[in-house]
């Protein structure tokens, strides 16, 4: 028989005290973000990219040909 120890969830550092935590910058988690603020929750969206969206901007790549100002400026997006 194995024991498992599950730690309370207070025990975990917190960012922000809301209603509902969304993890994920897709077209869906941003509507279904905005569907909760409609409701009167408050709402705090996690997203590994710097833009929301991400299930339609990346595959359909719609950023510049050629990046600036990083280390992507020499860098020809094909």
């Amino acid at each position: 028989m194995y024991a498992i120890n599950l730690s309370p969830i207070q025990k975990f550092p917190s960012v922000a005290n809301v209603d509902v935590l969304i993890i994920g910058g897709t077209s869906q988690a941003v509507s279904f973000a905005l569907s909760a603020k409609k409701q009167g929750r408050s709402v705090y969206l996690v997203a590994p990219r710097a833009y929301l969206g991400e299930d339609i901007c990346a595959a359909y790549r719609f950023w510049p040909e050629q990046a600036t100002g990083n280390s992507l400026s020499q860098t020809t997006i094909p």
